[in-house]
């Protein structure tokens, strides 16, 4: 697959809610690097990922809510979506994950695929998932996945690439002293 540049790519996925998020008076804010960041991944399950967890957020967030993306990669990429909605109780945030669960509180409604799904998903590509909610923070849904970086892969290569010149450029100062040396020394 062609690398993606996914900071752009997730930007644009966060940005088809921005019209949900005005009918619904909801402040989303995205924060997403402003860089490139190319990567090589499977782009339709990254988007499924991200439009399902970001349904879930406007299903839970009430009128003047807030609802935030973040995006971070330091070896995997990290995304974290937040909603200022009820709470989920400690009890109920892993079965949340499972199809067709809804959280106790009749608000919680909702129809019970979509988290799965996202679990489902993320396991396919060896990611995690989790959900930490309290009342003062929000609920924050995260999403970690392992991709293999093509910048990445390219700064490796050019690393490799450089560290053999340099051995060359030594080993070739390194003759040139033994050279001189039985110039030197010869009678």
């Amino acid at each position: 697959a062609d690398p993606t540049d996914v900071y752009s790519f997730l930007r644009h996925v966060a940005g088809n809610f921005n019209s949900l998020a005005l009918q619904k008076q909801i402040d989303i804010q995205v924060a997403v690097p402003n860089h490139q960041l190319l990567l090589t991944l499977d782009r339709d399950k990254l988007e499924k990922i991200v439009l399902n967890l970001l349904s879930n957020a406007f299903k839970f967030t009430p009128k003047n809510g807030w609802i935030k993306v973040e995006v971070h990669y330091i070896d995997q990429l990290q995304i974290k979506v937040g909603n200022s909605g009820i709470p989920i109780p400690e009890n109920e945030q892993q079965k949340i994950f499972e199809r067709f669960y809804q959280a106790g509180d009749t608000r919680h409604q909702g129809d019970g695929v979509g988290l799965a799904l996202v679990k489902e998903l993320v396991g396919l590509q060896q990611g995690e998932i989790g959900v930490e909610s309290e009342a003062a923070k929000g609920t924050w849904f995260w999403v970690n996945l392992p991709l293999e970086g093509v910048s990445k892969l390219l700064a490796a290569e050019e690393k490799k690439h450089h560290t053999t010149k340099h051995d060359l450029s030594s080993l070739e100062v390194e003759r040139k002293e033994i050279v001189t040396k039985r110039k030197i020394s010869s009678p």
